[in-house]
């Protein structure tokens, strides 16, 4: 009786310790069908969906930064900028222009303190009149206080990361935003994902706590994108 009841807490034991620590619909979703992927064979893309306007994504920059330093050498990080509305769409505008100049990485971090820790007026005050003017579906006023938002995070970013004004304001309104931004409101699509931040895995996986998952914390989160990036790495069988 003994011999069997260590048997059976050793079977315990093994199948617990083979269990996956994290499973599918709770603290991540398959995606149905799986996504093409725009990278080399051996290599993992890594999509982060987000926004420098929403306060969430701002609270987990600083583990994706942490993050980014241990990736694997072998796993390719885009960034895809939200645009589930007007005022998200405008903050996309700024995501393209900053990566068109190759400013976004040094860029982005100042943006999110400026706008949600520090909580710059100076930043704040164009920002929420253009969200108050799309709100009351005032054009007009949107378009001046657009106008004002542009200017403001002209000198910010000229001020705060050195990027050139002008090259900016050119990339702000180049002929190809519009269709970058029609590009990144497919992508959100065809990936299902409701809400930022969120990261996509490789075409096939999606987590982050908008999607509705059980993510706890950030930290899970970080834990759950390592487990799936180490799906991915498994040799096929």
């Amino acid at each position: 009786m003994i011999r069997n009841a260590l048997l059976a807490l050793a079977l315990t034991v093994t199948t617990a310790a083979c269990a996956e620590p994290f499973e599918v619909n709770k603290q991540y979703r398959v995606i149905e069908p799986a996504q093409a992927t725009n990278v080399k064979p051996g290599q993992i893309e890594f999509i982060e969906f987000y926004s420098i306007g929403c306060p969430h994504c701002a609270e987990f920059e600083p583990y994706m930064q942490s993050w980014l330093k241990r990736k694997p050498a072998n796993v390719r990080v885009t960034r895809v900028p939200a645009t589930f509305s007007p005022f998200f769409k405008l903050l996309a505008r700024a995501h393209y222009a900053l990566e068109d100049l190759k400013a976004s990485e040094r860029a982005v971090p100042l943006l999110f303190d400026a706008i949600h820790v520090k909580r710059n007026p100076d930043l704040l005050r164009p920002l929420g009149e253009y969200n108050a003017r799309v709100t009351a579906n005032d054009p007009a006023g949107a378009a001046a206080a657009e106008r004002q938002v542009l200017d403001t995070l002209t000198m910010f970013l000229a001020r705060e990361s050195g990027v050139d004004g002008k090259a900016f304001r050119n990339a702000w309104s180049s002929f190809s935003m519009n269709t970058r931004m029609a590009q990144a409101d497919a992508t959100f699509r065809k990936y299902g994902v409701r809400g930022v931040p969120a990261v996509a895995i490789n075409g096939k996986y999606v987590t982050g706590p908008g999607q509705p998952l059980r993510i706890r914390d950030f930290d899970e989160m970080v834990k759950v994108m390592d487990h799936l990036i180490a799906l991915e790495s498994k040799p096929a069988k």
